[in-house]
């Protein structure tokens, strides 16, 4: 990672939906992993243009076994509410209203039927790759 990844001015390390890797036989080694590579970052020079940033859906203390090891308390976190049906009209309508006046009763429906977040599934439909049908 030093040798290849690190000699850039910054680098940043996204992680998303990192709640797909609990229940791996890896998934503990892997956080703290991280947990080490962030610390590094207070006494190696080259460590310190990391920036990691790990997205779950699910709480982050199930995680890891050994709290020290976790990447999870420290950092910012940050907490992201659902949108409400303004903010997914506003959305809807910033790709062009792909989903109809009609269909929008069914698209405010959407996460609770099947747990599909909104934006993708705007995308899809502007993208005519499916419908709400």
């Amino acid at each position: 990672m030093e040798e290849y990844a690190l000699t850039k001015d910054r680098l940043m390390l996204v992680i998303d939906e990192a709640d797909h890797l609990l229940g791996t036989r890896f998934y503990n080694d892997f956080f703290g992993m991280l947990r080490a590579w962030h610390n590094r970052a207070s006494y190696d020079k080259p460590w310190d243009k990391l920036n990691i940033v790990v997205a779950v859906a699910t709480d982050p203390w199930l995680f890891i076994q050994n709290i020290n090891q976790s990447p999870f308390d420290v950092g910012l976190k940050l907490a992201l509410n659902d949108f409400n049906k303004f903010q997914v009209r506003d959305l809807n309508q910033r790709y062009g209203s792909p989903v109809s006046d009609k269909n929008f009763p069914r698209l405010i429906d959407l996460p609770e039927r099947s747990s599909v977040p909104y934006t993708p599934s705007i995308i899809r439909i502007s993208q005519r790759q499916t419908d709400l049908g």
